[in-house]
């Protein structure tokens, strides 16, 4: 309970940290966003919505969404909501965009899935691309956390990476699949 009272003004070190660090390392500027004035209680409960994929690839938005969940429960920042109770709540609805919620749906979710947070999001790429006359992949997905009570934007960002390091030697240490990609993304 004493944990609960615990206030933080921003979490950019343990959030940004846990779900984009890998990402910043080997990509330009990426744009963030962190509410001025936004504080969480720790652990703040999390709903992750199911991911709206923009990609080619049908099961994008599933190998994204694993390797993000994981990331977020090794954090141990957020208590989440269990991913099969999302989904129910989502299909019982009928809805089919996660990523642009009305208000009222989005408390109604929050209430249904005692949520006081909801991580939104969109797979934009998740593609093998010819870069060079080599074959290495890109992910790019944009994400942000969301009370569920007022839809104030808490965090937001949107990153893209490819699998092609500025130096190697000999190809050691590339990153060649989509399934390495996204876990160094999410």
């Amino acid at each position: 309970a004493e944990m609960r009272q615990t206030k933080i003004a921003l979490i950019p070190i343990v959030l940004a940290a846990a779900i984009a660090a890998a990402f910043l390392a080997g990509c330009g500027a990426n744009p963030q966003y962190f509410h001025s004035k936004a504080t969480l209680e720790q652990p703040a409960t999390l709903a992750v919505m199911p991911l709206v994929n923009l990609s080619k690839y049908d099961e994008a938005s599933d190998v994204v969404m694993n390797s993000l969940l994981i990331q977020l429960l090794d954090i141990g920042y957020f208590d989440i909501v269990d991913p099969g109770l999302v989904d129910h709540a989502v299909l019982e609805r009928r809805i089919r965009f996660t990523d642009r919620l009305p208000l009222a749906t989005m408390q109604e979710l929050g209430d249904t899935l005692n949520a006081e947070y909801m991580l939104l999001g969109t797979v934009n790429e998740f593609d093998m691309i010819t870069n060079r006359m080599e074959t290495v992949p890109l992910v790019s997905i944009s994400l942000r956390i969301v009370r569920s009570d007022s839809g104030t934007i808490f965090w937001a960002a949107t990153h893209t990476r490819r699998g092609d390091p500025p130096e190697s030697v000999f190809g050691l240490g590339r990153i060649m699949t989509l399934e390495q990609l996204t876990a160094f993304t999410a």
